[in-house]
């Protein structure tokens, strides 16, 4: 019996390095889709200032072609295409079958939960930031909203014009950048608490192993 024992408490933490190997590839690969977000949308916020302060008339050196792809990087923020940005195939398939209990390290098991408690709000706060100025923008570019327009790749000259035209022409326009300049900050404020408990997990994991 007790070596019956043995050998399932053996096998068992066999099973639990297996699951904290693949934790620790899930989550890496996690830090880097959010880090890449993150860096996109810095770069999405300083475009809403340089559109905000054309809007109020402070357009000196800023050109059509800025003013272009400003408004492009701004609207890709309300676009689908970072909608997936944490893999949890593994912490899923151990709730779905009652294996996450494997981890006898209590502290890290509430760790990992803790973990994809948060990347679960960042991901819902991150799809909230759709918003009025991708909605105009699909509108005058004809851009779906499963498409995905690389930075740095400009619109056609037709959709450059009419962008341009709504820029000068619309004076509620810049209520939307604002609105989007606010909450892509506030989104933002959220991210260095997440990659400081991310990178926390991850070194926890890698000491787990160790000692197993």
């Amino acid at each position: 019996m007790a070596a019956d024992n043995w050998r399932e408490y053996v096998a068992e933490r066999t099973l639990e390095e297996k699951y904290l190997f693949r934790f620790q590839a899930d989550m890496s690969l996690d830090f880097l889709a959010f880090e890449s977000n993150y860096r996109s949308l810095k770069t999405a916020l300083s475009g809403t200032q340089i559109i905000i302060s054309y809007l109020d008339g402070q357009n000196s050196g800023i050109t059509n072609n800025l003013l272009v792809d400003e408004f492009t990087n701004a609207a890709m923020t309300g676009s689908t295409f970072s909608s997936y940005l944490s893999n949890k195939t593994t912490y899923n398939e151990m709730l779905s079958t009652g294996t996450l209990n494997l981890i006898e390290n209590f502290e890290l098991r509430s760790e990992i939960n803790n973990y994809y408690a948060a990347s679960d709000r960042i991901i819902e706060r991150r799809s909230q930031l759709t918003n009025q100025v991708w909605i105009k923008y699909r509108q005058l570019t004809g851009v779906n909203s499963g498409v995905y327009v690389n930075r740095g790749e400009r619109p056609n000259e037709e959709a450059s014009n009419r962008l341009l035209l709504e820029l000068k022409n619309n004076d509620f326009l810049i209520q939307d950048f604002r609105l989007l300049q606010a909450n892509i900050s506030n989104f933002m404020i959220m991210m260095p608490e997440f990659f400081a408990l991310s990178e926390s997990v991850q070194m926890k994991i890698s000491e787990e192993i160790s000692n197993t």
